[in-house]
């Protein structure tokens, strides 16, 4: 008869270890695992960072080298790379031809080449390599100019991120087994000797529990303080005083339905209560649903985009103008979905707004300021926003209510009005302070980055006799003719203004003394065999004085000589190029 018994308890005992050490198993493995993939990524990720430092390192060297035509430098810099431990192949392509500058060690164009050239063997391990190719690429920049020239890419492969990994990963997955034995062995002892063994016994202390008394060879069998033997003599205690609380439960029972009766009076007292509270609240609701109505009856009158964005980032209300403004008719105030900035701004008008709230919210301040959104439609609108914070309770803010009003047909009078301040509304040059503004700007880069620059001064020859001749309105269309001559022969960083009347100026920048003076006799020819669009014929010539900006010489200085240099050139006879240096040489 006991033997069973102990069979049983075993068995659940065995059950209970079983699931416990699954669940255990389960988790050490998944644990195990994800500690694993982690120090696997970090290590990739750290050997990759460590590829872009190696990159970043060398940039401006090799820029350098790379515009300076440095063969020598280059497969010095490359060499050094190389020895680099993590690296195994470097590239450098150039991006206007799209040649290899550069190419060693491990690279997959490369590789493919020499696995031609060899064994089948070869080929394999070749191929191998180039399937495990890890590449970090990096665009090449002009050092001071935003002019990508070229691509340097270092190579490395699986292989060799995996050889200083691996250790950590054996340790990791050796320490999870040797734990999972341990605790293996710990539960079974643990459950052997603190839970089969007393299940047992207190199998056989509660079969000698009858009602109101306790078997006496139990009791002599558990004496003691033990708890299972004080376990046994509180059942029975248990077991008598239940009787005693069987009787008292009925007197308490007799008196529980007297104050039921009392209370079911008092029920009916406040039902009568309930029925006037709920006809209040319905009156109360209807004052709530008018005023409700009223105010967005109010905010829909508003013929600008009104809106309350809450502090969740939600829309909750907005009124019709808002949603024609940004066209997003089929939103409704009911909407579960919510409306956010995401849904109708795009990624970068979405983090601005966020932002200005945020800041609303924080100093608890109003705002106005003006701002260009685009939509998700990629539609511009330019908006004057007024907004304040509105609050919850005297120290709480829940959201943003504002105002917005659309600026685009202002703004397009500014533009217009900036555009009337920098160009010449005759020839389309830049107006003179404009030019000089500009050119100021070009001397100052030029003096940074050690480049010179030319400054043409040109006076279209006899243009007063032209005007007197045919009118102003055919010296005008000579004027603009000459102007697109000037701009067709210059490039798109040189700078053309008019200075004032037919006279014009031009700075070549990036320019040496030969250039200057190749670019005015060129341009000088050009002009020479043009023939104006007007009427009558007409066939002008310019004079042009050269002289060079940098290297000492200020955008001041530079005019006056130019200037001088063009007087020279109306002296000479006109049509006719004259440079400053060649008049100082001549004085000399």
């Amino acid at each position: 008869m006991t033997q069973p018994k102990r069979s049983i308890f075993q068995s659940l005992s065995a059950k209970i270890f079983f699931r416990i050490f699954v669940i255990y198993f389960f988790i050490a493995s998944v644990l195990t695992a994800f500690q694993m993939v982690d120090v696997y990524v970090r290590h990739k990720h750290s050997f990759i960072q460590k590829l872009d430092v190696y990159s970043s390192s060398i940039e401006r060297s090799l820029a350098l080298a790379i515009w300076d035509f440095d063969e020598m430098r280059l497969e010095s810099i490359s060499d050094g790379v190389l020895k680099i431990p993590l690296v195994t192949g470097v590239s450098v392509r150039e991006l206007m031809l799209g040649q290899a500058i550069v190419q060693k060690g491990q690279v997959p164009g490369k590789l493919g080449e020499a696995g031609s050239q060899n064994s089948g063997s070869l080929e394999v391990t070749f191929s191998f390599l180039e399937e495990d190719i890890i590449e970090r690429p990096l665009t090449i920049y002009r050092e001071g100019n935003d002019k990508p020239i070229a691509v340097l890419t270092l190579y490395s492969n699986q292989a060799m991120m995996i050889e200083g990994v691996k250790y950590s990963l054996l340790i990791i997955l050796c320490s999870a087994v040797l734990k999972t034995l341990s605790l293996w062995f710990l539960f079974t002892l643990v459950l052997r000797r603190h839970l089969v063994k007393p299940l047992k016994e207190l199998t056989d202390i509660v079969q000698g529990v009858n009602f109101g008394s306790i078997s006496s060879s139990i009791i002599e069998k558990h004496k003691g303080e033990d708890e299972l033997t004080r376990l046994s003599v509180v059942f029975n205690q248990m077991l008598l005083r239940l009787q005693e609380a069987g009787d008292e439960l009925e007197d308490s029972n007799s008196k529980l339905n007297t104050e039921i009766r009392q209370k079911h009076a008092v029920l009916h007292e406040v039902q009568d209560l309930n029925d006037k509270l709920e006809h209040r609240v319905e009156m109360r609701t209807e004052e709530l649903a008018s005023a409700h109505d009223f105010m967005s009856q109010l905010i829909e009158s508003i013929p600008n985009p009104v809106f309350y964005k809450h502090s969740d980032g939600d829309y909750r209300v907005v009124n019709e103008a808002f949603k024609s403004e940004f066209r997003i008719d089929d939103y409704n105030d009911n909407d579960c979905d919510k409306l956010t900035d995401g849904d109708f701004l795009d990624e970068s008008g979405a983090a601005q707004e966020d932002k200005a709230d945020a800041g609303i919210m924080s100093t608890r301040e109003a705002l106005t300021y003006e701002s260009s959104l685009v939509d998700s439609r990629g539609n511009v609108h330019e908006l004057l926003i007024s907004k304040a914070p509105l609050k919850a309770t005297s120290s709480q803010y829940q959201g943003v209510v504002g105002m917005m009003v659309n600026i685009e047909n202002r703004k397009v009078l500014e533009r217009e009005l900036r555009t009337f301040a920098t160009i010449d509304g005759l020839t389309g040059c830049y107006n003179r302070r404009y030019f000089m503004e500009q050119a100021q700007k070009e001397v100052s880069r030029g003096n940074r980055h050690h480049y010179l620059m030319a400054l043409l001064y040109l006076d279209i020859d006899l243009f007063k006799h032209i005007n007197d001749e045919n009118g102003h309105h055919v010296g005008d269309r000579v004027l603009k003719q000459f102007a697109s001559v000037c701009k067709g022969v210059c490039r798109d960083g040189d700078i053309v203004g008019r200075i004032g009347g037919e006279e014009f100026a031009i700075m070549l920048t990036h320019t040496t003394f030969d250039s200057a003076y190749e670019v005015a006799n060129r341009l000088r020819t050009i002009i020479e065999g043009t023939e104006m669009n007007t009427r009558e014929s007409i066939k002008i010539t310019t004079s042009i004085g050269v002289s060079m900006v940098g290297h000492g010489i200020d955008l001041e200085s530079s005019i006056q000589r130019a200037d001088a240099a063009l007087y020279q050139a109306k002296k000479m006879g006109r049509n006719r190029v004259e440079c400053y240096q060649h008049i100082e040489q001549k004085g000399a």
